[in-house]
Protein backbone atom coordinates (compact mmCIF):
# COMPACT_ATOMS: atom_id res chain seq x y z
CA UNK A 1 0.00 0.00 0.00
CA UNK A 2 1.56 3.67 -0.87
CA UNK A 3 0.83 6.67 1.01
CA UNK A 4 0.70 9.85 -1.20
CA UNK A 5 0.70 13.33 0.95
CA UNK A 6 -0.82 15.99 -1.46
CA UNK A 7 0.04 19.92 -1.11
CA UNK A 8 -3.76 20.43 -2.20
CA UNK A 9 -7.08 19.78 -0.43
CA UNK A 10 -8.57 16.86 -2.55
CA UNK A 11 -12.51 16.88 -2.98
CA UNK A 12 -13.90 15.25 0.08
CA UNK A 13 -17.25 15.52 1.86
CA UNK A 14 -18.50 18.96 2.07
CA UNK A 15 -19.99 18.21 5.86
CA UNK A 16 -16.79 16.80 6.84
CA UNK A 17 -14.80 19.67 5.96
CA UNK A 18 -16.93 22.19 7.72
CA UNK A 19 -15.82 20.80 10.81
CA UNK A 20 -12.35 21.38 10.50
CA UNK A 21 -10.39 23.99 11.37
CA UNK A 22 -8.09 25.96 8.67
CA UNK A 23 -4.97 24.07 10.99
CA UNK A 24 -6.30 20.72 11.18
CA UNK A 25 -4.76 17.67 9.86
CA UNK A 26 -6.82 14.68 8.93
CA UNK A 27 -6.92 11.33 7.03
CA UNK A 28 -9.10 10.45 4.49
CA UNK A 29 -8.98 6.57 3.77
CA UNK A 30 -10.31 5.28 0.00
CA UNK A 31 -10.60 1.99 -1.72
CA UNK A 32 -6.69 2.58 -3.14
CA UNK A 33 -5.51 3.82 0.77
CA UNK A 34 -5.05 6.32 2.80
CA UNK A 35 -4.34 10.10 1.86
CA UNK A 36 -3.15 12.68 4.86
CA UNK A 37 -4.37 15.80 3.86
CA UNK A 38 -2.52 19.04 5.69
CA UNK A 39 -4.59 22.47 5.22
CA UNK A 40 -2.10 25.21 4.58
CA UNK A 41 -1.80 28.18 6.68
CA UNK A 42 -3.46 31.19 5.30
CA UNK A 43 -0.97 34.01 4.63
CA UNK A 44 -1.52 37.54 6.45
CA UNK A 45 -3.12 40.37 4.57
CA UNK A 46 -0.94 42.82 3.07
CA UNK A 47 0.01 46.09 4.37
CA UNK A 48 -0.47 49.04 2.92
CA UNK A 49 2.61 51.57 2.45
CA UNK A 50 3.28 55.03 3.28
CA UNK A 51 3.67 57.62 0.93
CA UNK A 52 7.27 58.96 1.62
CA UNK A 53 5.65 62.30 1.86
CA UNK A 54 3.50 61.75 4.73
CA UNK A 55 6.57 59.85 6.68
CA UNK A 56 8.52 62.95 6.64
CA UNK A 57 5.45 65.26 7.66
CA UNK A 58 4.62 62.85 10.43
CA UNK A 59 8.36 62.66 11.72
CA UNK A 60 8.49 67.01 11.65
CA UNK A 61 5.47 67.40 13.44
CA UNK A 62 6.89 65.81 16.23
CA UNK A 63 9.67 67.71 16.14
CA UNK A 64 8.07 70.37 15.63
CA UNK A 65 5.99 69.26 19.30
CA UNK A 66 9.57 68.48 20.90
CA UNK A 67 10.71 71.71 20.31
CA UNK A 68 7.69 74.02 21.25
CA UNK A 69 7.55 72.26 24.73
CA UNK A 70 11.05 73.20 25.43
CA UNK A 71 10.34 76.46 24.82
CA UNK A 72 6.78 76.45 27.08
CA UNK A 73 9.11 74.87 29.73
CA UNK A 74 12.44 77.57 28.98
CA UNK A 75 9.44 80.74 29.58
CA UNK A 76 7.50 79.11 32.30
CA UNK A 77 10.93 78.77 33.73
CA UNK A 78 12.38 82.23 32.90
CA UNK A 79 8.69 83.77 34.06
CA UNK A 80 9.00 82.77 37.58
CA UNK A 81 12.18 83.34 37.97
CA UNK A 82 11.24 86.99 36.81
CA UNK A 83 8.36 87.17 38.96
CA UNK A 84 10.47 85.97 42.32
CA UNK A 85 12.67 88.44 41.24
CA UNK A 86 10.27 91.53 40.97
CA UNK A 87 8.89 90.21 44.30
CA UNK A 88 12.12 90.70 45.97
CA UNK A 89 12.68 94.21 44.94
CA UNK A 90 8.72 95.35 45.85
CA UNK A 91 9.64 93.12 49.48
CA UNK A 92 12.49 95.18 49.85
CA UNK A 93 11.29 98.79 48.93
CA UNK A 94 8.63 98.08 51.24
CA UNK A 95 10.77 97.61 54.08
CA UNK A 96 12.99 100.64 53.37
CA UNK A 97 9.93 102.78 52.88
CA UNK A 98 8.49 101.10 56.42
CA UNK A 99 11.95 102.34 58.30
CA UNK A 100 11.88 105.48 56.62
CA UNK A 101 7.90 105.87 57.84
CA UNK A 102 8.58 104.39 61.34
CA UNK A 103 11.87 107.15 61.52
CA UNK A 104 9.24 109.92 60.66
CA UNK A 105 7.19 109.09 63.14
CA UNK A 106 9.75 108.78 66.00
CA UNK A 107 9.98 112.58 65.39
CA UNK A 108 6.57 113.43 65.54
CA UNK A 109 6.03 116.37 68.31
CA UNK A 110 2.92 115.51 70.64
CA UNK A 111 0.51 118.11 71.45
CA UNK A 112 0.02 117.32 75.18
CA UNK A 113 -2.41 120.41 75.49
CA UNK A 114 -5.88 119.41 77.04
CA UNK A 115 -7.65 118.94 74.06
CA UNK A 116 -4.84 116.89 72.25
CA UNK A 117 -5.81 113.20 72.13
CA UNK A 118 -3.79 110.72 73.92
CA UNK A 119 -2.12 109.11 71.06
CA UNK A 120 0.30 111.07 69.14
CA UNK A 121 -0.55 112.36 65.82
CA UNK A 122 0.17 110.14 63.00
CA UNK A 123 0.01 106.65 64.85
CA UNK A 124 -3.13 105.68 62.62
CA UNK A 125 -1.02 106.83 59.51
CA UNK A 126 2.20 104.36 60.65
CA UNK A 127 -0.64 101.62 61.10
CA UNK A 128 -2.14 102.03 57.50
CA UNK A 129 1.79 101.76 56.32
CA UNK A 130 1.76 98.69 58.31
CA UNK A 131 -1.10 97.03 57.08
CA UNK A 132 -0.34 98.59 53.22
CA UNK A 133 3.61 98.44 53.15
CA UNK A 134 3.95 94.78 51.40
CA UNK A 135 1.90 95.82 48.80
CA UNK A 136 2.13 99.29 48.19
CA UNK A 137 4.44 100.99 45.57
CA UNK A 138 6.60 103.79 47.18
CA UNK A 139 9.01 106.11 45.27
CA UNK A 140 12.94 105.72 45.83
CA UNK A 141 15.20 107.88 45.80
CA UNK A 142 15.71 109.66 42.41
CA UNK A 143 11.77 108.84 41.33
CA UNK A 144 9.60 111.76 40.97
CA UNK A 145 6.38 112.28 42.39
CA UNK A 146 4.39 112.07 39.03
CA UNK A 147 1.98 109.58 39.81
CA UNK A 148 -0.68 109.91 42.49
CA UNK A 149 -1.94 106.59 42.58
CA UNK A 150 1.34 105.58 44.81
CA UNK A 151 1.36 105.53 48.17
CA UNK A 152 3.69 108.50 48.85
CA UNK A 153 6.14 111.20 47.95
CA UNK A 154 9.48 111.88 49.17
CA UNK A 155 8.83 114.36 51.97
CA UNK A 156 10.05 117.63 50.37
CA UNK A 157 7.47 117.46 47.42
CA UNK A 158 4.47 116.54 49.79
CA UNK A 159 3.21 119.92 51.06
CA UNK A 160 2.53 123.02 48.37
CA UNK A 161 1.69 125.95 49.79
CA UNK A 162 -1.14 128.04 48.87
CA UNK A 163 0.60 130.56 46.27
CA UNK A 164 1.79 127.26 44.53
CA UNK A 165 -1.49 125.99 44.18
CA UNK A 166 -2.93 129.48 42.30
CA UNK A 167 -0.01 129.13 39.81
CA UNK A 168 -0.65 125.57 39.23
CA UNK A 169 -4.61 126.46 38.78
CA UNK A 170 -3.61 129.85 37.13
CA UNK A 171 -1.45 127.54 34.27
CA UNK A 172 -4.45 124.54 33.89
CA UNK A 173 -6.21 124.34 31.18
CA UNK A 174 -9.87 125.00 32.51
CA UNK A 175 -11.46 125.48 29.22
CA UNK A 176 -13.93 122.85 30.06
CA UNK A 177 -14.96 123.90 33.67
CA UNK A 178 -15.78 127.28 32.27
CA UNK A 179 -18.51 126.53 29.77
CA UNK A 180 -20.38 124.92 33.02
CA UNK A 181 -20.18 127.86 35.41
CA UNK A 182 -22.90 130.21 36.78
CA UNK A 183 -22.07 133.51 37.38
CA UNK A 184 -25.48 134.92 38.27
CA UNK A 185 -28.64 133.79 40.56
CA UNK A 186 -31.15 135.89 41.56
CA UNK A 187 -33.37 133.40 42.78
CA UNK A 188 -33.23 134.49 46.44
CA UNK A 189 -34.53 137.77 45.53
CA UNK A 190 -38.43 138.48 45.50
CA UNK A 191 -40.62 140.37 42.79
CA UNK A 192 -39.58 143.74 43.69
CA UNK A 193 -36.40 142.43 44.30
CA UNK A 194 -35.51 141.28 41.11
CA UNK A 195 -36.88 144.80 39.86
CA UNK A 196 -34.16 147.08 41.91
CA UNK A 197 -31.38 145.03 42.07
CA UNK A 198 -29.90 147.20 38.94
CA UNK A 199 -29.77 150.25 42.32
CA UNK A 200 -29.39 147.59 45.07
CA UNK A 201 -26.57 145.28 44.17
CA UNK A 202 -22.86 146.72 43.20
CA UNK A 203 -21.87 146.07 39.62
CA UNK A 204 -18.40 143.97 39.48
CA UNK A 205 -15.46 145.66 37.83
CA UNK A 206 -15.31 144.66 34.10
CA UNK A 207 -11.02 144.10 34.68
CA UNK A 208 -12.27 141.23 37.03
CA UNK A 209 -15.00 139.24 35.28
CA UNK A 210 -12.14 137.07 33.64
CA UNK A 211 -10.29 136.24 37.82
CA UNK A 212 -14.10 135.75 39.11
CA UNK A 213 -15.19 133.41 36.14
CA UNK A 214 -11.86 131.55 37.12
CA UNK A 215 -12.84 131.25 40.70
CA UNK A 216 -16.23 129.66 39.52
CA UNK A 217 -13.94 127.50 37.13
CA UNK A 218 -12.20 125.71 39.78
CA UNK A 219 -15.32 125.18 41.77
CA UNK A 220 -16.37 122.97 38.70
CA UNK A 221 -13.13 121.51 38.82
CA UNK A 222 -13.21 117.29 39.31
CA UNK A 223 -10.76 115.22 40.99
CA UNK A 224 -8.14 113.70 38.92
CA UNK A 225 -6.81 110.60 39.67
CA UNK A 226 -3.09 110.70 38.95
CA UNK A 227 -2.99 114.38 39.56
CA UNK A 228 0.12 114.96 41.54
CA UNK A 229 -0.78 118.78 42.74
CA UNK A 230 -4.68 117.80 43.72
CA UNK A 231 -3.03 114.72 45.77
CA UNK A 232 -0.09 116.96 47.20
CA UNK A 233 -3.10 119.49 48.08
CA UNK A 234 -5.05 116.55 50.23
CA UNK A 235 -1.86 115.30 52.11
CA UNK A 236 -0.80 119.36 52.85
CA UNK A 237 -4.16 119.41 54.39
CA UNK A 238 -3.45 116.18 56.61
CA UNK A 239 -0.40 117.14 57.84
CA UNK A 240 -0.37 120.88 58.81
CA UNK A 241 -4.11 120.02 60.54
CA UNK A 242 -2.26 117.21 62.48
CA UNK A 243 0.73 118.46 62.53
CA UNK A 244 2.48 115.48 61.80
CA UNK A 245 5.29 114.78 59.38
CA UNK A 246 4.59 111.58 57.62
CA UNK A 247 2.44 112.14 54.28
CA UNK A 248 0.08 109.06 54.40
CA UNK A 249 -1.29 106.70 51.46
CA UNK A 250 -3.75 108.00 48.79
CA UNK A 251 -6.67 105.97 50.85
CA UNK A 252 -7.04 104.42 54.42
CA UNK A 253 -9.42 104.82 57.63
CA UNK A 254 -6.43 107.93 58.56
CA UNK A 255 -8.68 110.53 56.62
CA UNK A 256 -11.58 110.18 58.46
CA UNK A 257 -9.16 111.82 61.23
CA UNK A 258 -9.60 115.30 59.18
CA UNK A 259 -13.23 115.05 58.75
CA UNK A 260 -13.63 113.04 55.51
CA UNK A 261 -16.90 110.41 54.95
CA UNK A 262 -14.36 107.45 54.32
CA UNK A 263 -11.31 106.33 53.08
CA UNK A 264 -11.23 107.94 49.98
CA UNK A 265 -11.31 111.63 50.73
CA UNK A 266 -11.90 112.55 46.79
CA UNK A 267 -15.61 111.49 46.90
CA UNK A 268 -15.84 114.67 49.12
CA UNK A 269 -14.63 116.33 46.24
CA UNK A 270 -17.39 116.62 44.25
CA UNK A 271 -19.18 118.49 41.34
CA UNK A 272 -21.78 119.88 41.21
CA UNK A 273 -20.89 121.48 44.83
CA UNK A 274 -17.46 122.95 45.14
CA UNK A 275 -14.84 120.96 43.28
CA UNK A 276 -11.56 121.20 43.46
CA UNK A 277 -12.06 125.08 45.04
CA UNK A 278 -13.27 123.64 48.57
CA UNK A 279 -9.35 121.82 49.08
CA UNK A 280 -8.12 125.05 47.94
CA UNK A 281 -10.03 127.33 50.37
CA UNK A 282 -9.28 124.86 53.13
CA UNK A 283 -5.01 125.10 52.28
CA UNK A 284 -5.92 129.38 52.41
CA UNK A 285 -7.52 128.79 56.04
CA UNK A 286 -4.17 126.82 57.00
CA UNK A 287 -1.66 129.46 55.35
CA UNK A 288 -3.22 132.58 56.53
CA UNK A 289 -4.65 130.89 60.01
CA UNK A 290 -3.40 127.91 60.85
CA UNK A 291 -3.81 128.11 64.36
CA UNK A 292 -7.53 128.70 63.92
CA UNK A 293 -7.86 125.70 61.44
CA UNK A 294 -5.85 123.53 64.19
CA UNK A 295 -8.55 124.57 66.83
CA UNK A 296 -11.46 124.50 64.43
CA UNK A 297 -10.14 120.56 63.81
CA UNK A 298 -9.90 119.85 67.32
CA UNK A 299 -13.50 121.45 68.19
CA UNK A 300 -14.63 118.76 65.12
CA UNK A 301 -13.36 115.69 67.23
CA UNK A 302 -13.27 116.89 70.81
CA UNK A 303 -14.88 114.31 73.16
CA UNK A 304 -15.83 110.85 72.87
CA UNK A 305 -19.74 111.58 72.03
CA UNK A 306 -20.01 111.34 68.09
CA UNK A 307 -23.25 113.24 68.38
CA UNK A 308 -20.32 116.17 69.62
CA UNK A 309 -18.37 116.20 66.48
CA UNK A 310 -18.74 116.98 62.73
CA UNK A 311 -16.38 116.46 59.94
CA UNK A 312 -14.05 119.14 59.53
CA UNK A 313 -13.90 118.08 55.59
CA UNK A 314 -16.98 117.71 54.88
CA UNK A 315 -18.22 121.20 57.14
CA UNK A 316 -15.34 122.92 55.38
CA UNK A 317 -16.89 122.45 51.94
CA UNK A 318 -20.05 123.28 52.95
CA UNK A 319 -18.72 126.81 54.32
CA UNK A 320 -17.16 127.18 50.75
CA UNK A 321 -20.55 126.87 48.87
CA UNK A 322 -21.53 130.03 51.24
CA UNK A 323 -18.73 131.71 49.56
CA UNK A 324 -19.60 130.78 46.05
CA UNK A 325 -23.04 131.36 46.53
CA UNK A 326 -22.56 134.71 47.51
CA UNK A 327 -19.99 135.18 45.01
CA UNK A 328 -22.30 134.37 42.55
CA UNK A 329 -25.18 136.70 43.47
CA UNK A 330 -23.16 139.53 43.64
CA UNK A 331 -22.74 140.21 46.97
CA UNK A 332 -19.01 140.36 47.36
CA UNK A 333 -18.39 142.30 44.26
CA UNK A 334 -18.32 145.34 46.29
CA UNK A 335 -15.04 143.26 47.74
CA UNK A 336 -13.43 142.24 44.81
CA UNK A 337 -13.55 145.81 43.74
CA UNK A 338 -11.13 147.02 46.16
CA UNK A 339 -9.03 143.91 46.27
CA UNK A 340 -8.22 143.97 42.80
CA UNK A 341 -8.48 141.02 40.50
CA UNK A 342 -5.32 139.51 42.25
CA UNK A 343 -7.55 139.40 45.58
CA UNK A 344 -10.70 137.50 44.73
CA UNK A 345 -9.32 134.23 45.82
CA UNK A 346 -8.54 136.38 48.98
CA UNK A 347 -11.80 137.51 49.66
CA UNK A 348 -13.33 134.17 48.78
CA UNK A 349 -10.82 132.66 51.53
CA UNK A 350 -12.42 135.27 54.17
CA UNK A 351 -15.77 134.66 54.14
CA UNK A 352 -15.20 131.35 54.27
CA UNK A 353 -13.07 131.05 57.10
CA UNK A 354 -15.32 133.61 58.42
CA UNK A 355 -18.35 131.77 58.70
CA UNK A 356 -16.44 128.01 59.33
CA UNK A 357 -14.73 129.68 62.22
CA UNK A 358 -17.90 131.28 63.78
CA UNK A 359 -19.52 127.60 63.22
CA UNK A 360 -17.37 126.45 65.52
CA UNK A 361 -17.41 129.02 68.24
CA UNK A 362 -20.90 128.36 67.88
CA UNK A 363 -20.75 124.40 68.45
CA UNK A 364 -17.96 124.78 70.90
CA UNK A 365 -19.84 127.87 73.24
CA UNK A 366 -23.34 126.37 72.88
CA UNK A 367 -22.40 122.84 73.58
CA UNK A 368 -24.36 122.38 69.73
CA UNK A 369 -24.46 118.62 68.33
CA UNK A 370 -25.36 117.25 65.12
CA UNK A 371 -29.05 117.33 65.24
CA UNK A 372 -28.22 121.37 65.38
CA UNK A 373 -25.71 121.51 62.40
CA UNK A 374 -28.18 122.50 59.45
CA UNK A 375 -30.23 125.13 61.21
CA UNK A 376 -26.65 126.78 62.89
CA UNK A 377 -25.24 126.43 58.75
CA UNK A 378 -27.92 128.13 57.36
CA UNK A 379 -28.08 130.83 59.97
CA UNK A 380 -24.44 131.98 59.58
CA UNK A 381 -24.76 131.29 55.56
CA UNK A 382 -27.59 133.99 55.57
CA UNK A 383 -25.30 136.63 57.76
CA UNK A 384 -22.41 136.04 55.80
CA UNK A 385 -24.37 136.90 52.57
CA UNK A 386 -26.38 139.95 54.02
CA UNK A 387 -23.64 141.32 55.45
CA UNK A 388 -20.43 139.94 54.31
CA UNK A 389 -18.13 142.80 55.26
CA UNK A 390 -18.89 143.17 58.69
CA UNK A 391 -18.97 138.88 59.07
CA UNK A 392 -14.67 139.31 57.44
CA UNK A 393 -13.96 142.57 59.58
CA UNK A 394 -15.41 140.49 63.19
CA UNK A 395 -13.29 137.61 61.61
CA UNK A 396 -10.16 139.58 61.39
CA UNK A 397 -10.39 141.03 64.75
CA UNK A 398 -11.00 137.69 66.56
CA UNK A 399 -8.43 136.22 64.42
CA UNK A 400 -5.98 139.15 65.51
CA UNK A 401 -7.14 138.23 69.93
CA UNK A 402 -6.73 134.61 69.08
CA UNK A 403 -3.39 134.95 67.96
CA UNK A 404 -2.08 137.30 70.91
CA UNK A 405 -3.79 134.80 73.06
CA UNK A 406 -1.91 131.68 71.61
CA UNK A 407 1.32 133.72 72.11
CA UNK A 408 0.69 134.22 75.74
CA UNK A 409 0.03 131.07 76.63
CA UNK A 410 1.98 129.01 73.82
CA UNK A 411 -0.93 126.83 72.81
CA UNK A 412 -3.85 126.65 70.22
CA UNK A 413 -6.51 125.17 72.37
CA UNK A 414 -8.45 127.83 71.44
CA UNK A 415 -10.17 129.93 74.82
CA UNK A 416 -12.72 132.11 73.74
CA UNK A 417 -12.46 134.35 76.49
CA UNK A 418 -10.43 136.60 74.50
CA UNK A 419 -13.47 137.73 72.49
CA UNK A 420 -14.23 141.16 73.54
CA UNK A 421 -18.24 142.32 73.40
CA UNK A 422 -18.20 143.70 70.25
CA UNK A 423 -16.91 140.21 68.64
CA UNK A 424 -19.18 138.19 70.40
CA UNK A 425 -22.76 139.93 69.48
CA UNK A 426 -21.35 140.64 65.57
CA UNK A 427 -21.32 136.69 64.91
Amino acid sequence: MCVCVCAYVCPLNPLFLQDQDDDDEFDYEGETGTIVVQALPKPPPPQPELPDTQVDDDAEAIDQQRIEAEQKAIAEAAKEADTQHIQEEKDARAAAELARVRAAAATIDVDVSANTPTEPSGTKAVQQWEHVSQGAPTITDGEQPGDATKAGYKKEKVAISFQEAVMWFAAVDISQELTDIVTTDDSHLGFFGKMFSCFTTTSLDSTLVVERNRAFAYGRMRWKEGETVHLRMLQTIFLRLTQTKLHVPRKGSHWEDIGCQGSDPSTDIRVPGTGMLGPLQVIWLLSNHGDIARWIHRVSDKGSDNMRKFPFFVTASRFTRTAVEAMRQGHLNSLFNRAGKDGILDVLGKIFAATFWTFAKLWEEQCLDIHKFDETAKDLDRKAKADPEGTIASFERAALRFKEAISGNGTDSGPLSFLNMEDKQSF
